[in-house]
């Protein structure tokens, strides 16, 4: 989360909604000194804590001042299609919590069906805020809702996020924001795995050390098409993956209302504007 005081405006950080990408170009105006960026830690209260990613009533109860902010200005968030959201958690908590450094392109599909299912068995019937290791599978209403009301002023999809940045400057008095380019656009799943098992063991027998000098000698144009020829993005695997385990059935019951927050605001979004 970024609050600025001197631009009145909240940034709520929903995990797994390109909320890195709008965070590094609005750290320079965030006003409570990085007490939200980067930060899992013990609360006296609330235990283990992802200090990042704090659902709404975590706010009201915990972090009133914060919450008050959030309230008194212009507040903005992004959403995202909850199945891709859904997969790229599973994807981020291999990365954070497996261990050794582990990557979902280094797991053979059965392993990453073990993955699916043990987060899918994890969070069925969980309600209110969940434990660090589970926190990218937070359901998005609540960052945005509380008791039934939208608390949050103006959500954009992850496919808007030019639009937000361009809205964003334009708040600060700036022509565009610091780091990297104004239209850039979110791409909603960029984790790449191997395209078959049989891939997957025959690169990592063979792969070079990070410092081979092999590695220093090979065209990057060949590098691209070496690497277009054995991985593919995780969301085509996972999307095979999911017709044989049902994600549909578990996103459709567990992200019920996170789905008809996103239709609501696609179609919002995409209506004319009466100006």
């Amino acid at each position: 989360m970024i609050v600025s005081d001197r631009h009145k405006f909240a940034f709520i950080h929903i995990p797994k909604c390109a909320g890195t990408t709008v965070r590094n170009r609005i750290t320079p105006y965030d006003d409570l000194g990085g007490a939200h960026h980067e930060r899992v830690e013990d609360h006296p209260v609330l235990g283990p804590t992802d200090f990042v990613h704090l659902p709404l009533y975590t706010l009201r109860d915990h972090f009133p001042e914060e919450f008050d902010k959030v309230r008194r200005y212009w507040s903005f968030a992004v959403l995202r299609n909850p199945k891709s959201r859904f997969f790229s958690a599973v994807a981020q908590r291999v990365r954070m919590y497996r261990g050794n450094g582990v990557q979902l392109r280094q797991l053979s599909e059965e392993q990453i069906v073990e993955e699916i299912e043990a987060a899918m068995a994890e969070l069925s019937g969980r309600e209110g805020r969940l434990p660090p290791d589970l926190i990218h599978f937070q359901r998005q209403v609540d960052y945005i809702m509380l008791d039934g009301e939208q608390v949050v002023d103006s959500l954009y999809m992850t496919s808007e996020v030019d639009t937000l940045l361009a809205d964003l400057a334009a708040r600060v008095g700036v022509e565009e924001l610091p780091q990297s380019d104004l239209m850039y656009v979110y791409a909603e799943n960029r984790t790449l795995v191997y395209k078959h098992d049989t891939l997957r063991v025959l690169v990592e027998k063979l792969r070079p050390s990070p410092n081979s000098p092999i590695l220093k000698i090979i065209p990057e144009a060949l590098k691209k098409r070496l690497r277009s020829t054995v991985y593919t993005s995780s969301k085509n695997q996972f999307e095979t993956i999911a017709e044989k385990i049902d994600v549909d059935r578990f996103v459709a019951s567990y992200y019920a209302d996170d789905l008809a927050l996103v239709a609501k605001v696609k179609a919002e979004n995409s209506a004319p504007s009466s100006a």
